[in-house]
């Protein structure tokens, strides 16, 4: 008779297989898997014209220096 040790590893092979057969199938599809492929906001923002990252900047250095001049004005 088959001990339940033999059991025990059939059932992660096969969990392992789907698994992996589970990743290949997201790899081929192009979705990002769990393997660490997720994208990042500045993956995102690589592909943006240098013009626009520029004006983003400002506006964001902008923003920054109103609550500069506001926390000096309720001091």
């Amino acid at each position: 008779m088959i001990g339940w040790r033999f059991w025990v590893f059939l059932a992660a092979a096969i969990g392992f297989v789907l698994w992996a057969a589970s990743a290949l199938v997201l790899l081929e599809e192009g979705s990002p898997s769990s393997t660490g492929q997720l994208a990042g906001p500045a993956a995102g923002a690589a592909g943006m014209d240098g013009v626009d990252a520029d004006v983003i900047r400002e506006e964001s250095r902008e923003a920054m220096r109103d609550i500069l001049r506001q926390a000096e004005g309720s001091e």
